[in-house]
């Protein structure tokens, strides 16, 4: 029981997400509509072999 009192509030606050408010995002698809971003990355941060 205590457990439950415990993680009841952690999760709740986990699940508001204020820019995706629906899974997947508005549309549904997973997609974001984002334009202000930069294709051509200079800098990669990190790369691992698969």
């Amino acid at each position: 029981m205590k457990k439950l009192l415990l993680l009841l509030p952690l999760s709740i606050s986990f699940l508001s997400a204020s820019d995706w408010p629906r899974w997947l995002g508005p549309d549904g698809t997973g997609v974001s509509n984002e334009t202000d971003w930069q294709a051509n990355l200079e800098k990669v941060a990190w790369k691992a072999k698969v």
